[in-house]
């Protein structure tokens, strides 16, 4: 799985901010869930979401560079890679 360091250490800028901005996103939405409706989710629900969905932005991206480290975490997360220059 890929953590936050082997993100900042690849420098992939792009992809951990959006890791970031789904991952507060769908905490918020957990929060406001819990506090104003009473339901609530544990984090083995909330993780599987904000994977699909970074996957899911990322699969979008155009014209990224073919690098070995964009392959390497494009085969590591299960993203198709037909997106590359």
């Amino acid at each position: 799985m890929i953590t936050l360091r082997y993100l900042l250490v690849l420098n992939h800028h792009s992809l951990f901010k959006l890791c970031l901005a789904a991952s507060i996103y769908y905490i918020w939405r957990e929060r406001n869930g819990h506090i104003f409706q009473r339901i609530g989710h544990n984090s083995d629900l909330v993780m599987p979401q904000i994977l699909e969905k970074v996957k899911a932005c990322a699969s979008s991206w155009q014209n990224v560079p073919r690098t070995v480290d964009n392959i390497t975490i494009c085969m590591d997360w299960g993203i198709l890679n037909s997106f590359f220059l």
